[in-house]
C-alpha cells in the first residue's frame, strides 16, 4: 500500500510506502496506544492506523514513482512471512512533534 502524503510543490510530492499488518495486529497496536494514552494523555499519532514503514520518498515527481509502485508491490508480496517481536518503544523527533513507534525485532 502506498500513500501520497502531501504536495510540496506543484509537480513534486512526498510518498510514504507502508505495509498494513493484519487486523489482529492493528487491534493490538491500538490497545498499546490506548495504554500510552492512559498514562501520558493525547499525542499526535494516537489515532494513526498501525503500519510498517517501508520507505519514505520525499520530493519526487509522480512520473518517477508511478512506474516503481507495481514492481515494489510484487517484490513485497513475494517476501516470506516473518514473526516480529515487540522490543520496546521509541520516537521520531520531528522538532515540533514526536511520533511514538514500537521497536520490532525479527525472530
Amino acid at each position: 500500500m502506498f500513500y501520497q502524503i502531501s504536495a510540496v510543490m506543484t509537480e513534486y510530492h512526498d510518498y510514504l510506502i507502508v505495509l498494513s499488518p493484519p487486523d489482529g495486529i492493528i487491534n493490538q497496536v491500538r490497545q498499546l496506544k490506548q495504554y500510552c494514552y492512559d498514562r501520558i494523555g493525547e499525542y499526535d499519532c494516537l489515532y494513526a492506523k498501525a503500519h510498517i514503514t517501508v520507505q519514505y520518498l520525499p520530493r519526487k515527481k509522480p512520473m518517477w514513482i508511478d512506474p516503481l509502485i507495481p514492481k515494489l508491490e510484487r517484490e513485497l508480496q513475494a517476501l516470506p512471512p516473518v514473526v516480529l517481536d515487540i522490543n520496546g518503544f521509541n520516537f521520531f523527533d520531528h522538532r515540533e512533534t514526536q511520533t511514538i513507534y514500537i521497536n520490532i525485532s525479527q525472530t
